[in-house]
């Protein structure tokens, strides 16, 4: 009796990994020509549409905030239990237009709300821009109790007939254990 030798599934993954080869891309634009000035005036006008951005959402005018937006665009994160949210834990999508008018309706923070950029890194490729965002925001019910809160926003932009607006956007509040850097 002759004995085959057999492949166990951990052995075959060893040979099917040891057959492909990672590469690895740099860091920032896409693949092709270096950096040009035109991309440096892209970059220029993104972090000015990113400073807009957190304007309005200080003024608090819904409807001009909403300018800073793609219509239907899809806002993402992960809900920490906040009224009239889903369950803490659950991704909560939703349309900039949902979320605008339920922002509208909030009475959590007439004493003060602030939010503003504190660093930024962006990428552009054309009409394509991604900014990853490091935000501190201010909110109370009173002028006592204002509390100061940090998050990462993850935005896509877009620019149109000369306009950057936002085309998606997901964010996360400070990470407990991990904080951000402070400015």
């Amino acid at each position: 009796m002759m004995l085959r030798p057999r492949l166990t599934p951990l052995v075959l993954l060893v040979v099917l990994l040891g057959a492909c080869s990672v590469e690895r891309a740099p860091s920032g634009r896409p693949e092709g020509p270096a950096a040009t000035a035109a991309d440096s005036a892209a970059s220029a006008e993104v972090y000015a549409a990113l400073r807009l951005y957190y304007a309005r959402v200080t003024a608090r005018d819904w409807k001009v905030l909403a300018l800073s937006f793609w219509p239907r665009v899809t806002v993402t994160t992960i809900r920490n239990g906040l009224p009239g949210a889903p369950q803490a834990g659950e991704v909560e999508t939703s349309p900039i237009e949902a979320l605008i008018q339920r922002a509208a309706a909030m009475k959590d923070c007439p004493a003060g709300m602030s939010a503003e950029m504190i660093r930024a890194t962006v990428v552009t490729y054309g009409p394509l821009a991604d900014a990853w965002v490091t935000y501190r925001a201010h909110c109370g019910v009173t002028r006592d109790s204002v509390t100061t809160h940090y998050g990462i926003d993850a935005i896509h932009l877009m620019k149109h007939q000369g306009e950057w607006r936002i085309a998606g956007l997901t964010f996360t509040h400070e990470i407990p254990g991990a904080p951000l850097g402070r400015p």
